[in-house]
């Protein structure tokens, strides 16, 4: 598959399949859809035809029976009944009617028969027209004589232009069904008839007309019936149409048309299958013509492909062995096209790939030289294209390597003297930062001491803090029972002034019960002997009273000297209160007081603490200091030994004879690489300040 040749064999046969199975879908789809509407149209018209054809057999039966009704023998009284019978008889089996009967303006109808069957159709729509002077036909009903399926054609009767009656002929329910039958359409395709309440009245299958079946009542209990109730409930606006419709998962079309003067619409009904038959050859036509297509179409890609892909095939033959360094090929392409031009364009690469292996192999050589440490090189042959800007670098790259090197060896003098001052200079640094670390020492014992007595003052005034709130805690409480007591005192008071009113209450009492005592003595005196009972009973009262008046006096006289000193009370708590308010005040200050000096002692511990981070930095940085003095001591002699070591390794260049090469030449050093150079130069002497 990943040869180009059956890439494009398969995306053109994949084309040329799509394009095909496109085409052949859309001409089935657009002639499928041409052939629904043809037949949806074809069965209208069908429909409409057979509508007027039943509409002229039920007019010709219609104008029968106003013929009948118009035959002297109905009304000849000079017959008798059995002769009429005979008559009427003989009528229907000639005209395929069941009987023939006759009903007077009551709708009192005797039946034309041997039995002299009497009935009342006065209800019956077809008397009720009838008798208004038209002939009609019936829906399909139940004979009210014979109780059988039947359609009733009536007509009235005159008699010298009066009506007198209707005359009407029964015929058999199968009648519809027999019309319809003899009527078909393809294969599937079959007629029936519904009146305008979607019943059955004619159909192929008579069953269905007997059990007087109704589509539009079916799809009620029957959910796959609905399509079919929907289009019966349609089709009964007596409207002409068409439509579609799913029944025992078979999709039918239908056509249908109203019969005018009929309670009836009758109905084509066919399979849709049935009208896509033709389809199927024309599905067998195209897919032929599709295989042919994608053979042909495959077979010309084939070939196409093959003459496209044999040169590409013959330069990537070549291409591998370039790849492999073989440049002694040559293509022999004659095609004048694109892949001509590849080919004259790859012959024309491999003579220049020729000329750079030429240049390769110099190049390859100097560098050979370079690294054996010769910088004496010269480039002798004339190069092209981009190997040209290689040679120039080239050549460039030589005379920086020994401007560069010459500057190495004299920096790595200069290093070796510049290490040495610091090598002195860190050893200066190291003794004086032993000596700062000393006194540092001595200044943080110094701090750490008084950092701890700063922390005791500081937990001092802490716990002096906590003693004076608790006091103050204290004293809030005292002046709280103060003032509880100065209340209950209060209520002392008034409790003692309702006791007061009370006790006036029982000396009026008592005063009162003495002027009734008086009163009785007075009435006992006046009873003489009898009363000296009483007298002596009013007495004691007396005598109580008396005494209760006597008892209230005092009471009043201690309850005012309790009133009395309960206000004493009161004022004393009232002075104590303030005085405890006073003290309150002055122990808040206190506390505030405190706090200020114990936030100035954690201050004042704060600072001592930054200050010993201080102190442990510098010391720190002082410890650092010497370290590094003593690491950049080592480092020096290090560096001079390491500088040493380079001058050994240039020693090994063979160089050019002259030191000032890198002033002699700087046409050919670029600018930039130059300044870097000078700069480098500087950094070195200039890093041991």
């Amino acid at each position: 598959m990943k040869s180009i040749k059956y890439k494009l064999l398969l995306i053109f046969t994949a084309i040329i399949l799509i394009l095909n199975i496109g085409i052949g879908t859309f001409t089935t789809t657009a002639i499928t859809n041409q052939l629904v509407r043809d037949a949806h149209d074809h069965l209208m018209d069908m429909a409409k035809q057979e509508a007027r054809y039943v509409q002229a057999r039920i007019d010709g039966q219609l104008a029968y029976i106003s013929s009948l009704a118009q035959n002297p023998i109905l009304l000849d009284e000079k017959l008798t009944f059995d002769e009429k019978v005979a008559f009427f008889e003989e009528e229907a089996k000639r005209s395929g009617y069941l009987a023939f009967a006759f009903a007077d303006k009551e709708g009192n109808a005797t039946v034309f028969n041997s039995k002299h069957e009497t009935t009342n159709v006065a209800s019956r729509e077809y008397f009720k027209t009838a008798l208004s002077g038209q002939a009609s036909v019936s829906d399909l009903i139940i004979s009210s004589a014979t109780s059988e399926l039947v359609t009733i054609f009536s007509a009235p009767v005159y008699d010298q232009g009066e009506l007198v009656g209707v005359i009407y002929g029964r015929r058999d329910g199968n009648t519809l069904s027999e019309i319809v039958s003899s009527v078909s359409y393809k294969q599937t395709g079959y007629a029936y008839m519904i009146n305008n309440q979607g019943v059955t009245v004619g159909h192929k299958n008579t069953d269905l007309v007997f059990a007087q079946d109704n589509d539009i009542e079916n799809m009620k209990t029957d959910e796959s019936l609905r399509e079919l109730g929907e289009l019966t409930q349609k089709m009964t606006s007596r409207e002409i149409g068409s439509g579609e419709y799913t029944y025992h998962k078979v999709t039918k079309i239908a056509g249908y048309a109203p019969i005018q003067d009929t309670p009836w619409i009758i109905i084509f009904g066919v399979e849709k299958n049935d009208i896509l038959s033709s389809i199927n050859l024309l599905v067998k036509t195209l897919a032929l013509i599709s295989i042919a297509a994608i053979l042909i179409g495959a077979l010309i890609t084939y070939f196409v492909s093959s003459s496209i892909s044999m040169p590409i095939k013959t330069v990537t033959t070549a291409a591998q062995e370039i790849a492999q360094g073989k440049f002694d090929v040559m293509l022999s392409i004659k095609s004048k096209d694109e892949v001509g031009q590849l080919a004259d364009a790859f012959n024309l690469t491999i003579k220049q790939l020729v000329n750079y292996q030429g240049y390769i192999d110099e190049i390859c050589d100097a560098l050979q030289d370079m690294s054996h440490g010769n910088l004496r090189i010269e480039l002798h042959k004339e190069y092209a294209g981009q190997f040209k800007k290689l040679k120039d670098n080239m050549q460039a790259l030589l005379e920086n390597l020994n401007s560069t090197l010459l500057q190495i060896n004299q920096s790595a003098e200069q290093v070796n003297s510049g290490a040495e001052q610091v090598a002195n200079s860190a050893q200066a640094l190291s003794q004086g930062a032993t000596e700062q670390a000393s006194s540092i020492e001595e200044l943080s014992a110094s701090l750490a001491e008084l950092t701890e007595q700063i922390r005791k003052s500081a937990e001092n005034a802490k716990s002096a803090h906590e003693k004076s709130g608790f006091a103050e805690k204290e004293l809030h409480g005292s002046i709280d029972q103060m003032k509880d007591m100065i209340t209950a005192m209060n209520q002392i008071t008034l409790k003692s002034s309702e006791i007061s009113k009370i006790i006036k209450i029982i000396d009026d009492i008592a005063f009162q019960t003495n002027i009734l005592a008086l009163n009785a003595a007075v009435e006992a005196a006046r009873a003489g002997s009898a009363g000296k009972g009483f007298a002596v009973v009013a007495d004691e009262v007396r005598n109580l009273a008396g005494k209760s008046a006597e008892a209230a006096k005092n009471t009043t006289v201690l309850i005012g000297e309790t009133i009395k000193a309960v206000e004493n009370g009161s004022r004393i708590s009232s002075n104590t209160a303030a005085s405890l308010e006073k003290n309150v005040e002055v122990t808040m200050e206190a506390v505030a007081l405190i706090d200020e000096i114990a936030q100035t002692s954690q201050e004042q511990a704060m600072a001592i603490v930054q200050i010993n981070q201080g102190i442990d930095q510098i010391s720190s940085v002082v410890q650092t200091n010497a370290a590094t003095a003593e690491e950049s001591a080592a480092a020096s002699e290090e560096l001079s030994g390491q500088s040493n070591v380079l001058k050994e390794l240039i020693s090994k260049f063979s160089l050019t004879e002259t030191n000032d090469l890198l002033y002699s030449k700087n046409d050919n050093v670029d600018s930039d690489d130059s300044f870097l150079l000078n700069n480098n130069m500087v950094s070195v002497t200039d890093g041991k300040y």
